[in-house]
């Protein structure tokens, strides 16, 4: 196990030292997860409607429940029928209302969960980056950095994940 998490510790420093000290482009993950141009109001009935930053009305009062800043131009919603989904900074719906049953956010990682209980691991741009194998016993075990990275655990391996879906994958030392 000690082994594992040395590697672990080392393949995460590779990751993070070009990234804290390297050129940063538009493949990255915007460079201040809450800047946005648009903005929330809610009306008589406690619905939500999404507005410009030169106060044009983006999209109609549809939402019951959002959030107090977009994460890199995203932001998880709930609208007037109780279900949830993403929408851009722009009012576009990412993810389908509905189409999930539970959505967690992290950053601009998102971990959802449909009906049967599968797990889906989505980026703020709608992009599915990975469904997570149940029967490998894969989950997240936690979110890394300011560069939004995943690490998942499975009965046998770790899996680090980045925003775009790119993985690096060490193997558990099953002789601890």
């Amino acid at each position: 196990i000690i082994v594992g998490i040395v590697l672990l510790v080392i393949i995460l420093g590779f990751i993070f030292i070009p990234k804290m000290f390297g050129k940063k482009d538009n493949q990255n993950v915007a460079n201040s997860l809450t800047e946005s141009n648009s903005f929330w109001l809610k009306n008589k009935e406690n619905m939500y409607a999404l507005f410009d930053i030169n106060g044009k009305q983006i999209t109609g009062f549809d939402y019951s429940e959002v959030r107090s800043q977009f994460l890199n131009g995203t932001m998880k919603v709930k609208n007037k029928n109780n279900q949830y989904g993403l929408v851009s900074s722009n009012g576009k719906v990412i993810v389908e209302f509905g189409k999930y049953d539970y959505i967690f956010e992290e950053n601009a990682v998102y971990k959802m969960t449909d009906k049967e209980y599968n797990k889906f691991l989505y980026n703020s741009a709608g992009k599915l980056i990975r469904q997570l194998d149940s029967e490998k016993g894969e989950d997240i075990k936690s979110y890394i950095g300011e560069y939004t990275y995943a690490l998942i655990e499975s009965d046998k391996e770790y899996t680090v994940i980045d925003y775009l879906g790119k993985e690096i994958t060490i193997k558990k030392d099953t002789k601890g």
